[in-house]
């Protein structure tokens, strides 16, 4: 109507035509519409702004990072629930208020440093950062914003946690290997020594001490391998226990007897306690064995010369306890959580001579808890002793005999077949069996062991498996197919002894399989199984 009103009014003091003043009229009601709609868009532009801004707000509500963003004044103009969490409290009541009042804990750390550095620069800065209060640790991202900085926080807690535990566990294995290599050449230096003794002319009373070293030296290379091969059955449910009904009390004296060499050396007083009842377990006597003399050398290890063990078994209802304390270097409080752990050791391996491979512990848990027991270890603190206690489970069946004949000597000669790629072990093992009276014939890889078999055809080979040409698998089947090949009594040699190696080794055709170094005991028990 404005409009209109001035063109009136134009009319009535300017001559224009009749044409001229509709056109004007009709320019005025245009841009009449064109005000109404202009406004009309700014309030619906308004009312999308206000939406999306909710929106936004609602989105920045629902994410799992923590969300600040501050002004030049360091002032906070949105914060998200999750950034209220941290600080303790809400979103609404942080606005307006110092960053670093809120955040206390942050001011002057590296994260209020990032700040100043994207506020300064406008580039943005990542970084980790551990918040003391909450004891957690966040991935900090900070990214320059109209208003000033915004920043996300992620909480990365388990994530460091774990890449601290590989860390640890990748200096476990540096340690372990370097461990493993100084506990494997230890042997060598006597071994070598003792070669020298053999070479010389020297006594028999020193050659046979010298044989001794050798022999005490080799079975002490065997335990090692030994362990690293049942620690890796054990890791993957591989190892089968041979369980009967047994008494404890045998299986506790042989592995005292085993443990006795290593704490005679310490000049340790060994204090035994036993019930005056027998204790049945149902169980695997080699492996409780091992538990029980494990648990001795590692108390024999860890205290100082002259100190004090005690082993003690009781009964309460039905379970078993064996105990092992010791007088020794102690376990830290921190330490005892990882005391069960894989290459764990009290003390690093460089401050003890005999401080093994830190897999005993390991193997003796793995061991117990197939028993279907448990093991629980304690100590006051570093040089105040510990004491490790095994829970067994009882058995109620009668224990069974573990008393077995041993192997009758062999008397008789045999025609045998030796083969292996290493000269020296083939050679030596030779020569043994020479010794005993019997007629050895030797061959060095897999196409030369068939081609000697058929020419002497043995009554026994002893095959190794790791062959060039063909390996002892290729040996063993292509003899299997000879009519003169079916009758050999074929033994297997090889550095890996697990139950998969065994079946492959039956598949193949051989009656027996002996890990390296051969047990001369096993190999005796074939010879004399052969000979009427």
């Amino acid at each position: 109507m404005e409009g209109l009103a001035a063109g009136a009014d134009d009319y009535l003091t300017k001559p224009f035509s009749s044409k001229e003043l509709l056109a004007r009229v009709e320019a005025r009601i245009e841009m009449a519409r064109l005000r109404r709609r202009a406004s009309e868009n700014e309030r619906s532009l308004r009312a999308d702004a206000e939406s999306g801004r909710k929106f936004l707000e609602q989105v920045l509500e629902g994410i799992n990072d923590a969300l600040v963003t501050i002004d030049g004044e360091k002032r906070v103009v949105f914060a998200n629930a999750q950034a209220g969490e941290i600080a303790g409290s809400a979103p609404a009541a942080m606005l307006g208020r110092s960053m670093w009042e809120i955040f206390p804990a942050a001011a002057g750390s590296e994260v209020a440093a990032a700040f100043e550095n994207v506020f300064e620069t406008g580039v943005p800065r990542h970084l980790d950062y551990y918040y003391p209060p909450l004891e957690r640790w966040f991935e900090i991202r900070l990214y320059p914003a109209a208003q000033g900085v915004t920043a996300f926080a992620t909480e990365i807690t388990e994530r460091r946690q774990m890449e601290d535990r590989l860390k640890e566990a990748d200096r476990r294995k540096d340690e372990f290997l370097a461990t493993l290599a100084h506990e494997l050449r230890n042997p060598l230096a006597p071994i070598g020594s003792a070669v020298q003794v053999l070479r010389a002319r020297t006594s028999e009373g020193e050659h046979k001490a010298a044989r001794d070293i050798i022999e005490r030296q080799v079975r002490q290379m065997a335990r090692l391998v030994d362990d690293l091969l049942d620690i890796s059955r054990i890791t993957r449910g591989k190892l089968v226990l041979r369980k009967e009904s047994l008494d404890l009390s045998p299986i506790i004296s042989n592995a005292i007897e085993t443990s006795r060499p290593l704490i005679d050396a310490g000049r340790h007083t060994l204090q035994v306690a036993l019930p005056d009842e027998p204790v049945v377990l149902e169980g695997d006597a080699l492996r409780l064995g091992q538990i029980i003399a494990n648990l001795l050398n590692n108390a024999a290890k860890y205290t100082d010369p002259g100190g004090f063990i005690q082993l003690s078994v009781t009964r309460r209802a039905d379970a078993a306890f064996v105990s092992v304390r010791d007088s020794g270097v102690g376990i830290s409080p921190h330490h005892l959580p990882q005391i069960f752990e894989m290459f764990s050791q009290v003390t690093p391996a460089v401050d003890r001579s005999q401080g093994g491979l830190g897999i005993g512990l390991s193997l003796v848990r793995g061991l117990v808890e197939l028993h279907g027991g448990q093991i629980h270890a304690s100590s006051p603190g570093p040089g105040q002793g510990s004491e490790f206690t095994v829970q067994l489970p009882i058995s109620v069946d009668p224990p069974a005999s573990v008393e077995k004949p041993a192997p009758p000597a062999p008397s008789g000669k045999l025609r045998i077949l030796v083969v292996d790629d290493n000269h020296d072990a083939a050679d030596m093992l030779a020569m043994m069996l020479r010794l005993s009276g019997h007629t050895i014939s030797t061959a060095y890889d897999g196409r030369e062991a068939v081609e000697t078999a058929a020419a002497v055809r043995p009554e026994l080979a002893l095959v190794d498996i790791g062959l060039p040409t063909l390996n002892g698998y290729e040996v063993a089947r292509h003899i299997r197919d000879q009519d003169w090949g079916r009758t050999i009594r074929l033994v297997a040699l090889t550095g890996w002894g697990q139950e998969d190696d065994k079946r492959q080794a039956r598949e193949a055709g051989f009656d027996d399989h002996l890990t390296k170094p051969v047990d001369c005991e096993k190999l005796d028990a074939i010879l004399a199984s052969m000979i009427p």
